[in-house]
């Protein structure tokens, strides 16, 4: 087995110990990295760096064995590093970062890879031995990158962002509100907020989350968040830009924004390091309730809670009664979410715009191009891609031999404005990005979809986008409900599938219902009585992004996004034969 197939089969195992969840195959990949970096690193030296103290660090030398013996592979096992299937070319460590009260250095890493560059942030700070041991620097040691020594003194170089005294320097440079300089023009500006000087205290616990992914966080004290952004881009981040606006806007179900690290240099370009936000206590992400609890208390048949009262379908100890009544509360909270987005009053970033006829024809053609690229990997890959694990084959044929048919009807497709609007929204929006606390829920992570361009990811858009989003993520989490009871007889796994797809259906109707009963004018569900609407383009683009994801990365979970696709599809009226050929099959 070379070390691809190796790779693998290591990121299958991790997938499969955690749920194998939706979306995070770049975390599971580094994950499985990580693991084999393990074996084959553990007894392999560090290299040694020489200097006396911080302000020494990053000589010319030291910079020398960082940028060509250390970081290529210290890079590569970290999981917020995004390009770990691209070769790397030049690596550049800033040769003087802005200090944080001596205890460590802002450091930016830029790596060369494929004629572009992407930066990362990667602060450094030293741990001596005669110094610093113990419990407090046990997982600062373990992100080490270097041996250094001096005089025969000894110690490590490390990711400043795990050691605690770094975080409490920090903190207090953000309560206080301090610009940081350094050489070279650069600076750190730190924005606060009224609530973070009223809740941060010296010397609380802090808590580092074990679940990295593309950035790194610690808990202080049980009540702030402080992100450490990984991947750096210039220009506005819409995390802290979202959070800040709610917060202001006064909406109480995200976690509200208490500060901002930006970055500038002489160029006067400005860069996101650092957001701090209240964390949220919580019983968990609904991503995780719906995979445990899709069939548990469910009551297809009955009427949805109403918005005053849904809390009430829950049970004695603080959960949500039923997958039905946790989604309810989503989309109630979706729903206020929006309209608070849509009354503006942030300036030109959060004004409220109509949508023209350029918008809906620019949301057709991203549709489209998608569909096309689903189209083709079926077309071309789909029989190689069926297996012991794809039980429906019938829907690779119907879309490999109605592929044009299926682009020619939504590129001839008239969608109705009825009125809609452009407004700021969540846009990376499904289970995964609701937290449930104390029978509610509060929606996190405003930065958009990582991969794509910052300025992309502020854009205005259409709030059924994230409808359609949530509606894909409660499709997934009912899928993997059933696939994780297989096994069963024939008979049973019929009647167990019969019951997941009720209580699906049920879900999806009571958020639908709970967002629209919340959802500002103009959000446009209500095409969806009438169909297609906007929402069902939006499905099937988000269904053809997911057809080419699970193509690459989880070939048996195919079946889900096809079935998807083919459902939105046949919304349209010239693609209702493709559904009734499917059930005829």
């Amino acid at each position: 087995m070379d070390e691809i197939e190796r790779l693998r089969q290591v990121a299958y195992e991790q997938w499969e110990r955690e749920g194998r969840p939706e979306g995070r195959a770049e975390g599971h990949w580094q994950l499985a990295l990580e693991t084999m970096a393990k074996h084959s690193h553990a007894n392999s030296p560090r290299a040694t760096l020489r200097a006396s103290k911080l302000s020494d660090l990053l000589s010319e030398a030291n910079i020398t064995v960082l940028e060509k013996h250390v970081l290529p592979r210290y890079l590569s096992e970290r999981r917020w590093y995004s390009a770990k299937d691209r070769d790397i070319g030049q690596i550049r460590l800033t040769a003087s970062p802005p200090s944080i009260d001596d205890i460590g250095v802002m450091t930016q890493v830029r790596v060369g890879l494929d004629g572009n560059e992407e930066v990362y942030s990667l602060p450094l700070a030293i741990i001596w031995d005669d110094q610093c041991a113990g419990d407090a620097t046990e997982l600062a040691r373990k992100m080490t990158l270097a041996e250094i020594e001096h005089l025969g003194r000894t110690g490590v170089v490390t990711d400043a962002f795990f050691v605690p005294e770094f975080v409490r320097a920090l903190l207090r440079n953000i309560g206080a509100g301090h610009s940081v300089g350094a050489q070279d023009g650069e600076a750190l500006d730190f924005f606060t907020e009224d609530a973070f000087r009223l809740k941060h205290r010296s010397e609380e616990e802090l808590r580092w989350l074990s679940a990295e992914q593309s950035n790194s966080s610690v808990i202080i004290g049980g009540h702030t968040v402080l992100k450490l952004m990984r991947r750096l881009e210039d220009g506005v981040h819409p995390e802290p830009e979202m959070c800040r606006f709610l917060t202001r806007a006064g909406y109480r179900n995200s976690s509200p924004l208490f500060a901002e690290v930006i970055h500038s240099d002489r160029a006067e370009r400005q860069r996101t390091l650092a957001v701090a936000q209240g964390f949220v206590p919580n019983s968990g992400d609904a991503w995780t309730f719906a995979v445990e609890k899709f069939c548990e208390g469910a009551s297809p048949g009955a009427a949805d809670p109403d918005r005053a009262s849904y809390a009430s379908a829950t049970n004695a100890i603080g959960t949500f009664a039923s997958v039905q009544a946790m989604t309810h509360a989503v989309g109630l909270r979706l729903g206020e979410l929006h309209s608070v987005l849509a009354n503006g009053r942030g300036g030109p970033a959060f004004d409220q715009e109509p949508a023209s006829d350029q918008d809906i024809t620019v949301w057709k053609n991203a549709a489209v191009v998608q569909l096309n690229k689903a189209l083709e990997i079926v077309s071309q890959r789909g029989k190689a891609l069926t297996g012991a694990s794809l039980d429906d084959e019938s829907l690779l044929r119907l879309f490999s031999h109605h592929r044009n048919e299926i682009i020619t009807t939504i590129e001839d497709s008239t969608f109705r404005k009825n009125g809609s609007s452009k407004i700021r929204i969540h846009g990376d929006f499904h289970l995964g990005q609701v937290l449930l606390s104390e029978q509610d829920a509060f929606i996190i992570d405003f930065e958009g979809e990582p991969a794509r361009p910052m300025d992309e990811r502020r854009m205005k858009s259409h709030p059924l986008r994230d409808v359609a989003g949530l509606l894909r993520s409660i499709a997934y989490a009912a899928a993997f409900h059933l696939k994780e009871r297989s096994g069963q007889t024939r008979s049973s796994h019929e009647s167990l599938a019969a019951q997941v797809q009720a209580s699906r259906s049920a879900a999806e109707n009571a958020f639908l219902r709970s967002y629209a009963s919340a959802a500002p004018h103009g959000a446009g569900l209500e095409d969806t009585d009438e169909g297609p609407g906007l929402l069902d383009l939006f499905l099937d683009e988000n269904a053809a992004y997911e057809v080419c994801y699970e193509a690459a990365n989880r070939p048996e979970w195919l079946q889900i996004p096809l079935h998807g696709l083919m459902d939105a599809l046949t919304r349209f009226p010239p693609l209702k034969k493709l559904g009734e050929k499917r059930e005829r099959s």
